[in-house]
This record gives structure tokens, C-alpha cells and sequence, in this order.
């Protein structure tokens, strides 16, 4: 299942949602920014079906 997660984007700071797996563990992806099409890397950290921990940078 999926779910939605809104994080901002590190070069210019617009708000964005981004989709991720919503089982336990750790998710990985990169989306571009909507706005200024900078690459957004998410790593996002879930236990027990939430949110534990998410990173948000414009590297790996």
C-alpha cells in the first residue's frame, strides 16, 4: 500500500508529496521538484505502518 508523504524540496523549498511503501523498514527514491525540476532523494523510515524518520537531500 501506498502513501502519500509531503516533504520540501532542498533547492528551492516548495512543498511536494511523494508516494512510499507503507511497510516496515526503510523506502528509497528520487522524484524531481514540480516546481524547479531540482532531483529530490527521499528516504523515509517506517515501523509499525508510520512515519519514524525521514530524510529529504538533493545527493545520496
Amino acid at each position: 500500500m501506498e502513501q502519500g508523504v509531503e516533504v520540501s524540496c532542498p533547492a528551492c523549498g516548495e512543498t511536494t508529496a511523494v508516494y512510499v511503501d507503507w511497510e516496515d523498514g526503510q523506502d528509497e527514491l528520487e522524484t524531481d521538484c514540480q516546481v524547479c525540476c531540482h532531483p529530490i532523494h527521499v528516504q523515509v523510515q517506517m515501523n509499525a505502518g508510520r512515519v519514524v524518520n525521514t530524510a529529504v537531500g538533493n545527493e545520496w
